[in-house]
C-alpha cells in the first residue's frame, strides 16, 4: 500500500536526521550577538490575540488559494494517496517496542509506526485541501485524535532527557524534543487550515488540541530552561535549537492562545534561538554538513519569516549579513546533482528544502539563492511529497515561486569557511585544465557537532561523479550517539581520506584539531589554491608525531597532496588512506587509475620508492551507506616504506 511506503521515506527522512543529545563545543563569538532577542526588547512590541488571530486567517486564504492554483497532476498525484490512506489502519505504539531502544538499542522499529501514523494523516489532510470533500473527514479525525492520544510525542532514543533517564516516558515529567517539536506543529497546522470541517464534526477536537499543546509542549517550554538544546546552560546548541524553536513557534502562533502565552513564547523562542546563532563563526558556516541544513539554518529561517511576517515587519533581521550567509552555505556546499560536501553526520547525496532555501532567498533578496531552490526544486520534477502537515503548508506556498524561477546551480570558483576550516574549489576553466574537477577539504577539529574523526579530510569528483568520498554515516543507532560512537568504523579516520601515523588514529574531542591552517587563493597567473594545515594535534601522543603538514594544491592541472612530517618514533604502519567507489587499476609504475562504472575517471601519481600500495575492501552493510556507494567502496592505502623520522610525499589526482 502506498501510505506504507511514503511512512518508509518519511522515517529515513525523520529518524537520520536526530542529532547527538548534548551539544558540541563550537567556539562562540567574544560576545553574544543577541541579534534576535534585542531586536524585540527595543521594539517594545507586545503581540495581541487579534492581530496574530487576522494574521493567521489571512495566511490562511493565501495557503488555501495557493492549494488550489497547484497544477492538475499534482493535486490528482495528492488525491490519489489521500484515497488510499482513507484505508490506512492506524497502527498500535506497544510499549514493548519504545522499550526496544533501552534494552537492544533498536529505534527504527517503533518509530516506523509512529511516522507511518504521520504520513497518513498528511495524506489525507492534503486531500481535503484540495477536493473539499468531507470523505476524508472521519479518516483526519481518526489520525488527529489518535495522535492526540497517543501517551507520548518523544522518541525512545531521545527520552533519556528525563531524570530517571532512557526508559518509558515517565508520566510526572514533560520532555521536549525534535518529534514533540515536530507533532506539535503537525496537529496545529492540522486544527489550523482545516479548523471549520474539524469543528463541524466536533468541536471537542479544538479544545483537545490546545489542551495537548499546552500539557506536552508549551507549558514545559516556558516553565524549563535547563534543556540543553535550548542553550541556557552553556556549550552552544546543535540543530536541535531551531528546528524545535521553530516547531514550537509556528505552533503557538497557529493556536488559539491567550495573549501571554504567545508574547511568553515568542520572546523565549527569540533568546533560544540568539544561543545557536551565537555559535556561529562570521562564515555563515554549519559545522554539522550540508544534511544538516535544513534542520539548522532551514529551520532557522522560518522563525525569522514567522517573526516578521506576524509582526507586520517590525522585527526584520534581513540587514544581517551572518545570517544570510548562514543560508548562502548551502549553495556553497554543492558539488553537482545530488552530491554534496559530507563531512560529519552526513549522506553524500543530500536534498536540502527547497521551500527553505527559497525562503532565505526572498528574506535576503538573493537572487542566487532563489534560483538554487529551483534547481532543488527541479530536480524533483515538480513532484509534491511532503512528510509532515507543515511541510505540507511550506510547500504549497511555495510551489509557484519554485516551479517558475529559471533554476541555477551557482558553483562558485572558491569557497574558504575559515571559522568551520572547509574549503570547496572548482578547476578553473582554460587552456590546460582537466576539467570538473571539484575538490573539498577540512581542517576543523574533533569535538564539532556529529563528527567524525576527519582532521585533514578531502573529497575529490571528476565530471560530477566521486572519485575519493567520504562515506558519510549510517543508520543511527543507541550505539551512535554513545561513549561507543567512535568504535564505528566510519567514525574513524583510518576510514577516512586520513593518514594512519604508527598505527594510530585520530582521537575525538575539541583539542584534536588542526592547527597552523592556511588558505591561500589562486592568482592571476593561475596558481593552484592552497590549502595547508599541520594535523598532527589530530591525532593522540601514541601516535608519536610532532608535525603533520598536510598541503593540498589544488588547480587547473588537478589535485597535488603533500605531506611532510616530522615524527618522534618510527613503531608501526604509517600509511596514507583515500577512500573511493571505484575499481583502481595499478596501470604503471606509481600509477593508479580509478575506473568509475569501468570508465576511467582519475589518475594517482605517487613515488614507488616511498610508498606501497594496496587496498582493503568495505562492504557497505548498512542500509544509508548502500543507498550512496552500493555494495562496497575500496580504501587505497599508500603504505610508507622507509622508517626515517622525517620525510616528505606527494600524491598527485589528475584527469586520465
Amino acid at each position: 500500500m502506498r501510505i506504507v511506503l511514503l511512512s518508509a521515506a518519511l522515517c529515513a527522512q525523520l529518524t537520520i536526521a536526530a542529532p547527538a543529545p548534548a551539544p558540541a563545543p563550537r567556539p562562540a563569538p567574544a560576545a553574544p550577538r543577541n541579534y534576535l532577542s534585542s531586536a524585540l526588547r527595543s521594539s517594545g512590541l507586545r503581540l495581541s490575540v487579534d492581530q496574530v488571530t487576522a494574521w493567521r486567517e489571512a495566511r490562511k486564504q493565501r495557503l488555501l488559494a495557493d492549494v488550489q492554483a497547484l497544477p492538475d497532476s499534482v493535486k490528482a498525484a495528492l488525491v490519489t494517496r489521500a484515497d488510499e490512506a482513507t484505508k490506512f489502519t492506524w497502527p498500535a505504539l506497544p510499549v514493548s517496542l519504545y522499550h526496544e531502544f533501552k534494552t537492544t538499542g533498536n529505534r527504527t522499529r517503533w518509530e516506523a509506526k509512529m511516522f507511518e501514523r504521520r504520513a497518513a494523516l498528511t495524506a489525507l489532510v492534503a486531500g481535503e485541501l484540495v477536493t473539499k470533500d468531507p470523505k476524508y473527514l472521519p479518516a483526519i479525525a481518526d489520525g488527529l485524535w489518535a495522535t492526540l492520544e497517543e501517551s507520548t510525542w518523544v522518541l525512545p532514543a531521545h527520552v533519556g532527557a528525563q531524570k530517571i533517564g532512557t526508559d518509558l516516558p515517565d508520566p510526572a515529567e514533560a520532555i521536549v524534543d525534535l518529534f514533540d517539536g515536530e507533532t506539535a506543529a503537525a496537529v496545529a497546522t492540522t486544527q489550523w487550515l482545516l479548523s471549520e470541517e474539524l469543528d463541524r464534526f466536533s468541536k471537542v477536537i479544538a479544545r483537545r488540541v490546545r489542551y495537548e499543546l499546552a500539557r506536552r509542549v508549551f507549558d514545559p517550554y516556558l516553565a524549563r530552561d535547563n534543556f540543553g538544546w535550548m542553550g541556557f546552560t552553556g556549550g552552544v546548541p546543535n540543530n536541535w535549537n531551531p528546528w524545535i524553536n521553530s516547531n514550537v513557534l509556528t505552533s503557538v502562533l497557529l493556536t488559539g492562545i491567550q495573549a501571554d502565552t504567545l508574547n511568553l513564547v515568542l520572546d523565549k523562542v527569540l533568546r533560544s534561538t540568539d544561543n545557536f546563532i551565537n555559535g556561529y563563526g562570521d562564515d555563515g558556516g554549519c559545522d554539522e554538513g550540508p544534511a544538516y541544513w535544513s534542520e539548522a539554518g532551514g529551520k532557522l529561517i522560518h522563525i525569522l519569516g514567522l517573526a516578521t511576517s506576524v509582526t507586520q515587519g517590525r522585527l526584520d533581521w534581513s540587514d544581517i549579513p551572518l545570517l544570510h550567509k548562514i543560508g548562502a552555505y548551502i549553495y556553497k556546499m554543492h558539488i553537482a546533482g545530488p552530491w554534496y560536501v559530507n563531512f560529519a553526520d552526513a549522506t553524500a547525496r543530500v536534498t536540502p528544502d527547497a521551500p527553505s532555501v527559497l525562503a532565505f532567498g526572498q528574506y535576503f533578496h538573493d537572487d542566487t539563492l532563489q534560483r538554487f531552490a529551483a534547481y532543488i526544486f527541479a530536480g524533483k520534477k515538480g513532484s509534491l511529497q511532503p512528510a509532515s502537515v507543515p511541510e505540507l503548508a511550506s510547500a504549497v506556498e511555495s510551489y509557484a515561486a519554485l516551479s517558475t524561477t529559471p533554476p541555477l546551480s551557482p558553483e562558485p570558483p572558491l569557497e574558504w569557511l575559515p571559522d568551520v576550516q572547509v574549503m570547496i574549489a572548482r578547476a578553473p576553466a582554460g587552456p590546460g585544465a582537466q576539467g570538473d574537477l571539484v575538490f573539498a577539504a577540512q581542517g576543523g577539529n574533533n569535538g564539532e557537532s556529529h563528527n567524525h574523526n576527519d582532521v585533514g579530510n578531502f573529497i575529490l569528483f571528476k565530471g560530477g561523479l566521486p572519485a575519493i568520498v567520504d562515506a558519510g554515516v549510517g543508520t543511527y543507532t543507541a550505539k551512535t550517539f554513545s561513549k561507543e560512537r567512535y568504535t564505528l568504523w566510519n567514525m574513524q579516520s583510518q576510514w577516512h581520506n586520513c593518514p594512519l601515523i604508527n598505527g594510530v588514529q585520530q582521537m575525538d574531542g575539541s583539542r584534536y584539531k588542526a592547527t597552523d591552517v592556511t588558505q591561500i587563493a589562486a592568482d592571476a597567473t593561475r596558481k593552484p589554491t592552497t590549502l595547508k594545515m599541520d594535523i598532527a594535534a589530530a591525532y593522540p601522543p601514541a601516535a608519536a608525531v610532532t608535525t603533520w603538514y598536510r598541503t593540498f594544491d589544488f588547480g587547473p592541472k588537478g589535485l597535488e597532496l603533500k605531506d611532510e612530517y616530522d615524527l618522534k618514533a618510527r613503531k608501526d604502519t604509517t600509511a596514507l588512506h583515500f577512500m573511493t567507489p571505484c575499481t583502481i587499476e595499478h596501470t604503471a609504475k606509481g600509477q593508479l587509475l580509478l575506473k568509475y562504472n569501468g570508465a576511467p575517471l582519475l589518475k594517482i601519481e605517487y613515488d614507488e620508492s616511498q610508498l606501497a600500495w594496496s587496498t582493503t575492501p568495505r562492504a557497505m552493510d548498512d542500509a544509508r551507506l548502500h543507498d550512496s556507494w552500493g555494495d562496497s567502496l575500496t580504501r587505497l592505502d599508500l603504505v610508507y616504506k622507509d622508517k626515517a623520522l622525517r620525510g616528505k610525499t606527494t600524491v598527485r589526482f589528475s584527469t586520465p
